[in-house]
């Protein structure tokens, strides 16, 4: 009787900007590699594959991710600079997503590529789904590179019938 009684809330305020990271700078083909995306929690952002067009395979986002809707129609017809869509930009429809940002302001993309995609560094843009000039983005480039295979024997190359050698190498 006569005091206030009041629950503690914690409240983080979110800031206005975008950023995207990717979890390896490099990766050898037949490898799948991440990025996240960081900014306002619960927002709509377009993701993808900037200037792809003309490459023959370049990396695809993956299937099924939660937040991700990969070839969203919005998000392909979305005119980002001049009269340059998203779409126009990429190279197919696994090349672009719209993704939603979780309540904590991130949201992971999981990207594949396979023994077709080309070697070459690829850039990977998100931005806000808004449309004015001014909208936020941010890009992170990752390289694909094919692998290697080397294979060394042991001792001076000189070997008889029977004889054990030893072979060591790398495959990446």
């Amino acid at each position: 009787t006569g005091s206030t009684v009041s629950k503690v809330y914690t409240v983080e305020i979110a800031g206005d900007t975008v950023a995207i990271e990717a979890n390896k700078d490099t990766v050898v083909r037949n490898n799948d590699f991440s990025v996240t995306v960081t900014a306002k929690p619960n927002t709509e952002y377009y993701l993808w594959i900037e200037g792809s067009v003309g490459v023959a395979q370049p990396p695809v986002i993956k299937a099924n991710q939660d937040g991700v809707t990969v070839n969203d129609t919005a998000a392909g017809d979305y005119v980002f600079s001049g009269t340059t869509t998203i779409r126009a930009n990429t190279a197919n429809g696994n090349n672009f997503a719209k993704i939603k940002t979780a309540g904590s302001g991130t949201r992971p993309i999981g990207f594949s590529t396979d023994q077709g995609t080309t070697d070459q560094t690829y850039t990977i843009r998100v931005q806000q789904t808004i449309d004015k000039a001014d909208a936020k983005y941010d890009k992170v480039k990752v390289k694909v590179e094919k692998g290697d295979i080397t294979v060394t024997a042991s001792g001076d190359s000189s070997y008889f019938l029977g004889e054990e050698v030893i072979l060591s190498g790398t495959n990446t």
